[in-house]
């Protein structure tokens, strides 16, 4: 799971139900000073006790964590991770630029879905996007969570690991009640081709898109 609004990231493994564990940590690069930002943003992460100077010190760097995920196996293998978030296309674009050692984004919709199929696969899920399979389901991560009835387990909104772990849950309760409606029948059953192409396809799902044609859609 991912939650990148500045430099806070989660990252875990959950390995009993219930699950409740999470590893919220930092990255050292962000330079609110200099950096592109939405004030906004920033604001609301320093009121809910992101210490943006601390991270800068005691923050992990964002190449040695690029190597690192490269290394152990957890992009470019398409079997072994699951990768969730939440309306997360910043959040991946965020991990895309640090996987490719801060190289500009792709320029189009096509090239940057392509892009995430190939450092994450097809288990890419965005449970924003989700939602309209699921009848009665809309609104932010809280709301959806009150509609749900599922509780925040630990911390606060807005940090990487409580957000993360509660879009877990979500994605959890949603594949329980609304699978058969989503059961990718919309995606991949529609894709043609190469797998490369079903990977595309059903990404342009998640993104909230409705096909994949060669361009932007």
């Amino acid at each position: 799971m991912t939650n990148f609004p500045s430099s806070e990231v989660y990252w875990g493994t959950i390995p009993s139900s219930p699950l409740t564990q999470s590893f919220p940590f930092n990255f050292s690069d962000f330079e609110p000073d200099s950096d592109p930002h939405f004030p906004d943003s920033i604001a609301l992460l320093k009121a809910q006790g992101v210490d943006f100077a601390k991270n800068k010190e005691k923050g992990i760097n964002s190449c040695k964590f690029a190597s690192l995920l490269v290394s152990y196996r957890l992009v470019l293998n398409w079997s072994r991770v699951t990768w969730l978030c939440f309306h997360g296309s910043y959040d991946s674009a965020y991990l895309i630029k640090i996987l490719r050692g801060g190289d500009p984004l792709p320029e189009t919709l096509c090239e940057f879905i392509t892009v995430v199929a190939h450092l994450f696969g097809i288990r890419f899920y965005d449970v924003k996007q989700i939602l309209k399979f699921c009848p009665g389901m809309h609104g932010g991560l809280e709301r959806v969570a009150q509609s749900l009835q599922i509780n925040r387990l630990a911390g606060k909104s807005h940090q990487a690991g409580s957000d993360s772990l509660l879009t877990l849950h979500i994605f959890r309760m949603m594949t329980q009640r609304f699978l058969p409606r989503f059961i990718f029948a919309s995606a991949l059953k529609t894709a043609v081709g190469s797998e490369a192409a079903q990977a595309r396809q059903f990404l342009l799902y998640c993104f909230g898109c409705k096909s994949f044609n060669g361009a932007d859609t």
